[in-house]
This record gives C-alpha cells, structure tokens and sequence, in this order.
C-alpha cells in the first residue's frame, strides 16, 4: 500500500512538470511562410543589383550609396534570421521532449534516493523485527564490553550507571558507580550519586554506606546540591524533621532551575508539616522574626536584569560567618517585602534568637550564587537586636569590589 502511495504521488508530478514541456513540441501555423521568406530574399538581392546600376549611371551620388548598401544588407539579414526560425522551432521541439524524458527518468530517482538517505529505507526493504538498528541491550552490551578492556574509562562507567537508572536496574548501576567510585574516591559528584544508586538499589531506604558516603561527599564540599538534597531526604527518612528543612534550604541557595526549586520547596513544606510547628533554635530563647523591606537605588537601576537573584539574609555581627537566616528571591520582585525568621536556619545553634546583634543584608547576584563576587550589588542594615527590632529597611546601593 505505502509504495502505491509513492508511485501515485510520483506520477502526478511527473504530469505537472512534463504537461507544458509537452505543449512546446507542438508544430505552429506556418502558412505560405517559406513562399515569402524566398520572395523577400530575392527582392532584396534585385533591390541592391539596381542600386549599382544607378550608381554606374550617375543616378545615385556616392556619398550615398554607403548608407542605402547598409540598409539593404541589414533587411537581408533579417530575412535570413526569419528563414531560420523553423529550425529553432524543431530543435526547440526536440529539447522539449528530451527535458520531459529526464525529467521522468531524474524525479523518480532523486525521490528514491532522498528516501533512502533521509526517509525509513526499512519500510521498504525490511519489517522493523529485521532493523539493522542496534537495540538497547546491543549498546549496553558494547559498553560493558569496551569497559572490560578499558576499566579505567570513568565516563564509559558513568555512561552505564545512568542508563541503567534510567531502566530502573538499579543493581547494575550501582555496580557500576562502584567500578566509577574506585577511580574517582574523592568526587562529591560521584560519592552523590553512588548513594544514590545504593539507595535506589535498597528500594528506596538510606543505608549505611550510603550516609558514609553522603557525609563524605559535603566534608569535600559542604554546598554540593546533590549531597545536601540526599543528606536532607536521608534525614527525612530518618524523621528528622528540623534537619531536613536546615539542609533542603541550604541546597536550595545554589539552585537556579525553576523546576528544581520548585521540587526543592515541595520537600522544605512537607518537611516543615510533618515536624508540626517552625523551627525552634533553642528551647530558652524566644523565636525572632524580623521584616525586611528592600529596595534598589536610583543609580544601580540600569545595571540589573530579571535573571538575577537577590539574597536577604541575616548574619551576627561578630561570630560565625554562615548566614543566619536566608531568604531567596528574584530580581523583578523588587521592592520585596520578606520575613527572616528562626525556621530559615541553616544550623540548629545558629538561629536568629541566638545572637543579640546582627546585620541583616541584601545582595543582587549575577552568578546565581549566594557567596559574593565582585560585581554583586548589595546594601546592608546597621546592627539590630532581633528580638527587639521587628523591621528594617536595607537600600542596595553599592557594589561589590
């Protein structure tokens, strides 16, 4: 059915294309036509016989006779391009009808062979269970065979871990992290994802290698995304609510994807429910919250652009430097209205409640990162006591050296 397909759609074309090449081919009226073209040539050879004669004669003066030799010979000439029109008309007739033959030849082809190159040649030629197609199972298969002669290979073993993921064998892939771990056991990226193999491996549980290597991983890099997100399930799983919430928005500050942070705030509110209540930073000291309104300077206006990122955050004024409280926003919500409080803690100890004297902060990132660069633009309060100041207005007015 498919190649009638083909073979009608063929012959319509060929019929539009070789219609009016046809049409050429068809003799015109000609008349008497050859009659006159011999007349005409013969009047004209008389007319320039008799133009010598009256020059003989003394009839017609010389200077003239250039000019009338000159007009005659240009009429005999178009006399002689009228007389050869009737062979240009055959030969015309005959490239006509070898243009419609190629083109019935060249059309049918041309299709065939852009099929072949760019179409299904298996519809053609072979049913899809005969496909040359490598399947699946065929590539893992070649993998697995060049990482048996190549097993140093680590993105040939990365290549095979993900796959397997992505077809849901989990104890393939983790076998292969395995393989990958071994060459490569001082990469947070690679320890994130060996525990996540495992866990996957384990139906879903945390195990105890995989928290060894979760824990790893942020000792090498305390903001890797990857490893706080697990960390934060793993405590999760473990019913720790209030830890889940501290790391989920510590992996949350270096997460730009709208879908991720999206995923990442689902996790902090269900997090956040299931402990019942806000954070406590400490069972002595009253929770503090403050309000922040913050605004932009006339004179920073023109340096920003809505894929920034603003950062408000609340730091002690002398201690530790982590933040103490961070809240994250983008660039065209501003002027924004935002509430730091005890539950944005990244560390159970170090909360709002537990300094008297902070500095609340915002800062406009280019990078996307909560850590300053030069180039951020930023503003900053003067020394608060958050359990007895419950607003304040922060201006970014300046940037970051």
């Amino acid at each position: 059915m498919f190649i009638a397909i083909i073979l009608v759609l063929i012959i319509i074309a060929l019929f539009f294309v070789n219609v009016p090449l046809l049409k050429q081919t068809q003799p015109q009226e000609a008349g008497s036509a050859g009659d006159r073209e011999a007349l005409n040539l013969q009047a004209t050879r008389q007319q320039i016989k008799d133009i010598e004669k009256d020059v003989e004669n003394d009839l017609i003066a010389d200077d003239q006779l250039n000019s009338i030799r000159t007009e005659a010979e240009n009429t005999l000439l178009l006399e002689m391009q009228a007389k050869a029109e009737p062979v240009r008309a055959v030969i015309s007739a005959r490239f006509y009808r070898l243009t419609a033959l190629g083109l019935s030849i060249f059309i049918p082809v041309c299709a065939l062979l852009v099929y072949l190159s760019v179409g299904t040649p298996a519809a053609l030629l072979q049913t899809a269970e005969e496909s040359s197609q490598p399947s699946m199972e065929e590539l893992i298969s070649r993998l697995e065979q060049r990482l048996a002669e190549n097993p140093g290979d680590q993105e040939g073993w990365l290549v095979l871990a993900q796959t397997n993921m992505m077809l849901q064998r989990f104890d393939q892939a983790a076998n292969a992290m395995e393989k990958l771990y071994q060459l490569a056991t001082d990469s947070p990226d690679v320890l994130a994802r060996y525990a996540d193999t495992l866990t996957m491996a384990n139906g879903g549980r945390f195990t105890d290698k995989a928290g060894e290597l979760i824990e790893k991983a942020l000792t090498l890099d305390p903001t890797h995304v990857h490893g706080l997100w697990l960390a934060g399930a793993r405590a999760f799983q473990a019913n720790d609510f209030d830890t889940a919430v501290r790391l989920f928005q510590k992996a949350r500050l270096n997460i730009n994807d709208p879908e991720n942070l999206a995923q990442i705030d689902e996790l902090i509110k269900a997090a956040r429910e299931k402990a019942g209540a806000n954070l406590q930073a400490s069972p002595t000291a009253a929770p503090a919250a403050v309000n922040v309104t913050v605004e932009l300077s006339e004179e920073l206006k023109d340096d920003i652009n809505n894929r920034q990122t603003v950062f408000v955050f609340a730091k002690a004024a002398s201690g530790p430097p982590m933040p103490l409280a961070v809240s994250r926003h983008s660039v065209n919500e501003l002027p924004l209205e935002v509430t730091l409080n005890d539950s944005m803690a990244m560390m159970p100890d170090l909360a709002l409640s537990s300094f008297d004297e902070v500095v609340i902060s915002a800062r406009i990132s280019s990078s996307g990162q909560a850590q300053a660069q030069a180039g951020d633009l930023q503003g900053e309060s003067a020394v608060i006591n958050p359990q007895t100041i419950d607003h304040v207005k922060i201006t970014i007015n300046s940037v970051v050296d």
